[in-house]
């Protein structure tokens, strides 16, 4: 390139030049080929270029038509050929065409699982919010907040303030269960030997007679109601969030989240409850009188085994209610209550 004129290169004659080259030659060549094919030769040729004319008989024109159909068959294969690759060239755009389908459709399940996501989290956030803000004061004045001031109600301003002089077995269990927890401070739920078989006792006890049965629900019920209407203005907001973390939950199939997704973030949601969040939980669909217990926070509960974790073997209240829960789930109601399945006893998660 080096070579050529200045003219020529800055011209950008240098880029083009052996296309209109070999573009000659093909010309060159292709005439050649059509004047051997000629049945006549043009005078004007230089000699060497000039071929032999024969003359032009049948005979000339069957042979040179002879030669013409040898190459049907080539002209076939090429044909065959082009098919094949048209056919090739559609089957490519489609698949193509199904694999932009496949991931646009992933994209939208993806976006809407994100949405799913978002929405459940803030539900999340919400509750956990609403729990901090609950507030109790105690006996001394001093001010508790969030799981601590739900403890405080929990041991103070119900456990104690249920009468249950009609039903001495129930008595005694919530008489040796404050006592061990007045021994082992506040905040701890481990109770003593004592205590558990004051528990046991008392489940036993309650599970062979059904009149004492109710008789300790009319109880635990009426205690809870007190204390629910004392602290409304604060559990309603948070038993209201509660359910509509697990309401969004029940949507997830359709941002098309199969069984086992909808399992985990059960889960995850439930391993964020502390014992007393789902005490207080189980006493607001249970403790109250039956036309105040939640039909649907029931069938959450026994949908999502809300109180999978939770320990009955120390709280007499707790085993109570479980036990309420457990006959229940032998009985063939209208209404919807809680049972056994709200704790992980043969429910689908």
């Amino acid at each position: 390139m080096s070579d050529l004129p200045t003219s020529m290169r800055t011209s950008g004659f240098g880029r083009w030049w052996p296309w209109a080259l070999g573009a000659i030659a093909l010309l060159c060549w292709g005439g050649y080929f059509l004047l051997a094919l000629s049945t006549t030769s043009m005078d004007w040729l230089p000699g060497f270029l000039r071929l032999p004319v024969p003359k032009v008989d049948e005979t000339v024109l069957t042979q040179r038509g002879q030669f013409g159909d040898a190459f049907g068959a080539f002209n076939a294969l090429v044909s065959t050929f082009a098919l094949i690759g048209l056919f090739y060239t559609i089957k490519s755009q489609q698949d193509q065409l199904t694999t932009q389908d496949r991931i646009g459709h992933s994209n939208d399940l993806l976006v809407r699982q994100q949405q799913f996501q978002e929405q459940f989290y803030r539900a999340v956030d919400a509750y956990r919010e609403l729990l901090a803000e609950v507030t109790v004061i105690d006996a001394d004045q001093v001010v508790h907040k969030g799981r601590v001031a739900l403890n405080e109600i929990w041991r103070h301003r119900f456990l104690a303030s249920i009468r249950a002089d009609s039903l001495p077995q129930l008595r005694a269990a919530l008489m040796d269960q404050l006592e061990a927890l007045r021994n082992e401070g506040l905040g701890s739920w481990n109770t003593n030997d004592r205590a558990s078989k004051s528990v046991t006792t008392l489940v036993d006890f309650l599970r062979a007679d059904s009149n004492a049965r109710e008789e300790a629900l009319r109880l635990v019920g009426a205690a809870w109601s007190s204390v629910y209407l004392a602290n409304r203005f604060q559990l309603d907001a948070l038993f209201r969030s509660w359910y509509t973390a697990y309401r969004i939950l029940g949507t997830a199939t359709r941002y098309a989240l199969d069984s086992d997704s909808v399992r985990l973030y059960s889960a995850v949601f439930r391993a964020q409850l502390s014992w007393v969040e789902m005490a207080f939980l189980l006493a607001n669909q249970t403790g109250l009188p039956q036309c105040g217990r939640f039909p649907k926070a029931c069938a959450v509960s026994n949908a999502y085994a809300t109180y999978d974790n939770l320990d009955s073997g120390h709280d007499a209240v707790v085993a109570t209610l479980k036990l309420s829960a457990e006959v229940n789930s032998t009985r063939v109601t209208s209404e919807i209550s809680l049972t056994s399945q709200a704790f992980g006893e043969q429910g689908p998660f």
